[in-house]
């Protein structure tokens, strides 16, 4: 099946966009996202990285690396990462 972007997708990819390699803690992505701030979030916030990973990779391999995950922060979007020319 085809995955589909949520608006919550849509707003993270969004707000990592807009300041590549700035580094986001998990609880601002969060909250971008429109989740609730709780322990049970950490899982939820990395699944949906990792879909925006695969969605991207996607449209073009090599380019869902550009989200970096930085441990103990949160993530980034590293904008120094080469994707593959689309095909």
């Amino acid at each position: 099946g085809q995955s589909r972007l949520t608006r919550g997708d849509c707003s993270l990819l969004s707000l990592l966009c807009q300041a590549p390699g700035i580094v986001f803690e998990r609880d601002q992505l969060l909250q971008a996202t429109g989740s609730l701030v709780d322990a049970n979030t950490t899982s939820t916030l990395a699944m949906r990285i990792s879909k925006l990973r695969r969605l991207l990779n996607d449209c073009h391999p090599g380019s869902g690396e550009m989200l970096e995950a930085v441990r103990g922060r949160g993530y980034r979007l590293n904008s120094s990462v080469q994707a593959l020319p689309a095909a």
